[in-house]
Protein backbone atom coordinates (compact mmCIF):
# COMPACT_ATOMS: atom_id res chain seq x y z
CA UNK A 1 0.00 0.00 0.00
CA UNK A 2 1.56 3.52 -1.14
CA UNK A 3 1.31 6.45 1.97
CA UNK A 4 0.05 9.35 0.76
CA UNK A 5 1.69 12.48 1.26
CA UNK A 6 -0.01 15.73 0.77
CA UNK A 7 0.78 17.45 -2.50
CA UNK A 8 -0.22 21.31 -2.42
CA UNK A 9 -3.12 22.07 -5.26
CA UNK A 10 -2.52 26.12 -6.36
CA UNK A 11 -5.36 26.17 -8.77
CA UNK A 12 -8.32 23.64 -9.67
CA UNK A 13 -6.38 22.15 -12.65
CA UNK A 14 -3.41 21.10 -10.25
CA UNK A 15 -5.81 18.40 -9.28
CA UNK A 16 -6.33 16.87 -11.90
CA UNK A 17 -2.79 16.65 -12.96
CA UNK A 18 -1.88 15.28 -9.06
CA UNK A 19 -5.14 12.98 -9.24
CA UNK A 20 -4.03 11.10 -12.53
CA UNK A 21 -0.44 10.88 -11.35
CA UNK A 22 -1.76 9.26 -7.51
CA UNK A 23 -3.66 6.96 -9.71
CA UNK A 24 -0.66 5.77 -11.29
CA UNK A 25 1.16 5.60 -8.67
CA UNK A 26 -1.45 3.48 -6.77
CA UNK A 27 -1.89 6.30 -4.40
CA UNK A 28 -5.65 5.90 -3.11
CA UNK A 29 -5.70 7.91 -0.54
CA UNK A 30 -4.27 10.89 -2.50
CA UNK A 31 -6.74 10.33 -4.79
CA UNK A 32 -9.06 10.89 -2.12
CA UNK A 33 -7.57 13.71 -0.11
CA UNK A 34 -7.61 16.02 -3.39
CA UNK A 35 -11.41 16.39 -3.12
CA UNK A 36 -13.01 18.53 -0.63
CA UNK A 37 -15.30 17.40 1.67
CA UNK A 38 -18.72 17.02 0.05
CA UNK A 39 -17.15 17.30 -3.56
CA UNK A 40 -18.99 15.38 -5.91
CA UNK A 41 -17.81 13.39 -9.15
CA UNK A 42 -19.48 13.48 -12.41
CA UNK A 43 -18.11 10.23 -14.42
CA UNK A 44 -18.64 9.87 -17.88
CA UNK A 45 -21.37 7.49 -17.77
CA UNK A 46 -23.09 10.55 -16.29
CA UNK A 47 -23.33 8.93 -12.77
CA UNK A 48 -22.49 11.19 -9.33
CA UNK A 49 -20.53 10.03 -6.50
CA UNK A 50 -19.92 11.16 -3.65
CA UNK A 51 -17.48 10.33 -0.38
CA UNK A 52 -16.66 6.55 -0.44
CA UNK A 53 -18.19 6.41 -3.84
CA UNK A 54 -15.30 8.23 -5.03
CA UNK A 55 -13.14 6.00 -2.98
CA UNK A 56 -14.73 2.88 -4.75
CA UNK A 57 -14.53 4.67 -8.24
CA UNK A 58 -10.81 5.35 -7.84
CA UNK A 59 -9.80 2.28 -6.54
CA UNK A 60 -11.29 0.40 -10.05
CA UNK A 61 -9.59 2.58 -11.59
CA UNK A 62 -6.19 2.11 -9.87
CA UNK A 63 -6.73 -1.92 -10.29
CA UNK A 64 -6.62 -1.14 -14.21
CA UNK A 65 -3.16 -0.80 -13.98
CA UNK A 66 -3.83 2.65 -16.51
CA UNK A 67 -1.32 5.18 -17.80
CA UNK A 68 -3.18 8.61 -18.97
CA UNK A 69 -1.82 11.59 -21.07
CA UNK A 70 -3.24 14.71 -20.47
CA UNK A 71 -4.49 16.80 -23.66
CA UNK A 72 -6.08 19.83 -22.28
CA UNK A 73 -7.62 20.78 -18.86
CA UNK A 74 -10.49 23.34 -18.75
CA UNK A 75 -11.23 25.14 -15.64
CA UNK A 76 -14.41 27.20 -15.16
CA UNK A 77 -14.39 29.56 -11.80
CA UNK A 78 -17.14 31.33 -10.01
CA UNK A 79 -16.45 34.92 -9.19
CA UNK A 80 -15.87 34.41 -5.57
CA UNK A 81 -14.10 31.39 -6.39
CA UNK A 82 -15.57 28.77 -3.81
CA UNK A 83 -16.95 26.78 -7.08
CA UNK A 84 -14.12 25.43 -9.62
CA UNK A 85 -15.32 22.99 -12.18
CA UNK A 86 -12.39 20.99 -14.56
CA UNK A 87 -12.62 19.38 -17.88
CA UNK A 88 -10.20 17.19 -18.59
CA UNK A 89 -9.37 15.45 -22.04
CA UNK A 90 -6.88 12.69 -21.84
CA UNK A 91 -6.65 9.01 -22.70
CA UNK A 92 -6.41 6.48 -20.67
CA UNK A 93 -4.76 3.03 -21.59
CA UNK A 94 -4.62 0.15 -19.50
CA UNK A 95 -4.01 -3.68 -20.27
CA UNK A 96 -6.84 -6.12 -21.23
CA UNK A 97 -6.29 -9.02 -18.42
CA UNK A 98 -7.22 -11.36 -21.05
CA UNK A 99 -5.58 -10.67 -24.40
CA UNK A 100 -2.79 -8.69 -22.90
CA UNK A 101 -3.58 -6.12 -25.46
CA UNK A 102 -3.64 -2.11 -24.70
CA UNK A 103 -6.65 -0.80 -24.66
CA UNK A 104 -8.14 2.78 -24.55
CA UNK A 105 -10.51 4.57 -22.67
Amino acid sequence: MVQSKFIPAHNPEDCDRLLMQAMEKGDIETTVELYEPGAVLFTKSGELLKGEEIRNHNEEFIAMKTKTTIYKIETAKSGDGTLATTRMKCVTTYPDPKSGRELRI
